[in-house]
């Protein structure tokens, strides 16, 4: 069975939905897909809403609503939605068993106050009434969707208990900004003649940042150049960490990569300043990857 938008013939998908006929906004709902079952019950819809009252259900809210045939409406009939913790049942009355088996959508016009309901855990033809079983903030066990289910049918009955609700998630706090990370967030980019654009570093490692380069910028410098180019930016770093009171940083100089791969073309630490065999290439130096 698929929900369709109040007051539009259209069928929406499995996630639809329903327009809220008085205060006339949109909330969210499933009304379940295909119903199945095998409608032998011949309870009725207020011997249904009462057993499953007295199994511990709340009546939640009334709305209203059509069951659907081949995009033909139903008259319009009085909606039950119930609710037990986290588990949602909805029941649609219909004017025949024959209506209620060959239903293929139900049209709910959903009214304040009603729970909102996500994905359909069950559905069922119980004689002239369709019912419906779908979660609200929470996850029903498997079991206590299938109870509730016995209880809409027949009488007497026994629900397990509700499920708990679901444990909020502890979020860990906030770590303080380090000396280094504050050191690291003062950092310039784009400054020549290095012209940096990128720095990373990497959790429980103080002692190294990694800088990307445009690679065609550095391959068009001689090796001396590209020497005192990683020799400028690195005083600019030893100077801006000292300020904070870190020391002994190392600086690597790379490829850009969208991986984080380090592909280095120089390295800088304590003043001295080391090309690799990558920072050393002149031909074919801007091909490199």
């Amino acid at each position: 069975m698929r929900p369709t938008e109040a007051g539009s013939r259209q069928p929406l998908t499995r996630w639809g939905r329903v327009t809220d006929s008085r205060a006339g906004r949109a909330l969210s709902a499933a009304v379940v897909a295909a119903i199945v079952g095998c409608g032998d019950e011949k309870a009725g819809d207020a011997a249904a809403v009462a057993r499953l009252r007295h199994a511990g259900f709340k009546v939640a809210c009334m709305a209203s609503g059509e069951l659907l045939e081949n995009r033909s409406a139903g008259p319009t009939v009085p909606i039950h939605i119930l609710r037990r913790g986290a588990l949602v049942l909805v029941t649609i009355p219909a004017d025949s068993v024959e209506q209620a088996r060959s239903a293929s959508a139900v049209r709910v016009h959903s009214v304040t106050g009603c729970p909102r309901y996500g994905g359909t855990l069950a559905q069922r033809v119980l004689g002239r009434m369709v019912v419906i079983a779908a979660a609200a903030g929470g996850s029903p066990a498997r079991g206590e969707v299938s109870a509730a289910m016995a209880c809409a049918a027949e009488s007497p009955c026994a629900l397990p208990a509700p499920a708990p609700p679901p444990k909020p998630k502890k979020r860990r706090p906030r770590r303080s900004p380090s000396r280094f990370d504050r050191a690291v967030d003062s950092l310039p980019l784009h400054v020549p003649p290095l012209r940096p654009q990128q720095l990373t570093t990497f959790d429980g490692d103080d002692h190294r940042i990694v800088v990307s380069v445009p690679i065609g910028r550095f391959c068009a410098m001689g090796i001396a150049e590209r020497r005192r180019a990683v020799a400028s930016y690195a005083a600019v770093v030893e100077d801006r960490l000292a300020a904070h009171g870190v020391h002994g940083v190392k600086l690597v100089v790379t490829l850009p990569s969208e991986t984080a791969r380090i592909r280095a073309l120089a390295r800088a630490t304590d003043g001295t300043v080391t090309l690799t065999a990558r920072g050393m290439r002149t031909a074919g130096c801007s091909a490199q990857s």
